[in-house]
């Protein structure tokens, strides 16, 4: 009897192991064919149109609290020999193509004229095209970005699983639905089908104790040539300009690499929530930079562990070990939702902000964290700090340690 019960027993095993396996593949072949309609539906789009421009409005809410409210005008060029995309965010104009990087930032007074693959400065050229808010069109909406050499890297984040046709206004729209892998995002992107032009994006994350949601929406759509408008702004012999400061691939500081330290970081200003500015050259001893974002859930979950973390002193686990952290917001300078947010894990003591400072450092996940020795090197970098086993070595192997 009981080895009768025992075969019973593995011939389910085996039909459910089988039942999973059949189900996981039905699953990626409804993901694949999904991500192919998508992705169809933006070539087709480019195919069409030699030249788009349009404004998309960011608007961000954390747990019901507004949090940004964004205008961005954009302009793409669909060329395979020539493709390129405009910014203009807020008198910052950014112009990307595949062999340069231009940027004329009129709020610093800045010039930068970057071109791609020269000595080891691709790097350079790859950050800084996707700093700001230009990188949410490329974060979710892959394949539209078709020209861009690394647009497809951010369609790598998305695992679509289906699509549906909808009515809205007497319109009609694809609506697709997908996650962003490792951060649990649910979003629903709708493509007009008469169009085919991505016309909003819908996004919400669920926390223990946060929800985020987040609307992207396109309109003033136009297909006009408008190179004559690109060149007025990049005639960097306007007279506007003779003041700015300009930079090249030679001149302007390197974004940090793994185990480098640029000037640009150690001289970046980072601000605390009572207004005050510091530096990274100023602080003393092991440092760790907790380079975060609000929009980004395991950044979130991070910032409520250092919460539970405390001991009766109010020490971390890592403050124990002689570790500073810095917990950098690296997209707002707004001091009063930041610490609306913050103080909800305790973590007011411990974070600034430093709004764009993507510039100076590589930052490729929304939550990134750098190890600083205490004499300025870069020794340890990661997108997940886990159980800190790996930094804590580090710093007991340097200091003689076991």
């Amino acid at each position: 009897m009981k080895t009768f019960l025992k075969i019973i027993c593995l011939c389910l095993f085996i039909l459910m192991f089988a039942y999973s396996a059949i189900a996981q593949e039905t699953e990626d072949k409804m993901n694949l064919k999904v991500s192919k309609q998508y992705k169809r539906q933006a070539v087709t789009f480019a195919d069409s149109h030699e030249w788009v421009s349009f404004k998309y409005r960011i608007v961000h809410y954390f747990n019901d609290s507004l949090y940004w409210d964004i205008v961005t005008d954009v302009i793409i060029k669909y060329d395979d020999d020539n493709s390129m995309v405009f910014i203009n965010d807020d008198n910052d104009y950014m112009l990307v193509a595949e062999k340069y990087y231009k940027r004329i930032d009129k709020n610093k007074y800045n010039i930068y004229d970057i071109k791609k693959n020269r000595k080891d400065k691709n790097k350079t050229y790859q950050q800084l095209a996707t700093i700001g808010k230009i990188h949410k069109y490329f974060q979710y909406s892959p394949f539209f970005m078709k020209p861009i050499d690394f647009a497809y890297s951010w369609a790598l984040w998305h695992s679509f699983y289906s699509v549906d046709t909808v009515e809205m206004n007497n319109v009609s729209y694809n609506k697709y639905r997908s996650k962003t892998m490792g951060f649990d995002c649910n979003v629903e992107s709708y493509i007009n089908n008469g169009t085919n032009f991505l016309d909003s994006i819908y996004m919400e994350w669920n926390g223990d104790d946060f929800i985020v949601l987040e609307n992207l929406t396109f309109y003033d759509v136009s297909y006009e040539n408008r190179q004559g408008y690109i060149d007025s702004i990049f005639n960097f012999n306007n007279t506007e300009y003779s003041s700015y400061s300009r930079y090249d691939e030679f001149t302007m500081p390197l974004m940090t690499l793994s185990n480098q330290m640029s000037q640009g970081l150690l001289d970046y200003p980072l601000v605390n929530l009572d207004g005050d500015t510091t530096f990274i050259r100023e602080q003393e001893g092991w440092i760790l930079l907790n380079l975060w974002t609000t929009n980004c859930g395991p950044c979130l979950q991070h910032l409520k562990e250092y919460s539970h973390e405390k001991d009766s002193l109010g020490y971390r686990i890592l403050e124990n070990e002689g570790i500073k952290i810095l917990a950098i917001e690296h997209r707002s300078s707004n001091l009063e939702h930041i610490r609306q947010i913050v103080s909800k894990y305790n973590s007011e003591d411990i974070t600034y902000s430093a709004k764009d400072i993507g510039i100076v450092v590589n930052i490729p996940t929304l939550g990134y964290y750098y190890l600083v020795s205490p004499n300025k090197e870069i020794v340890y970098e990661t997108g997940d700090l886990g159980d800190y086993e790996e930094i804590l070595k580090i710093i007991r192997n340097t200091n003689g340690l076991k």
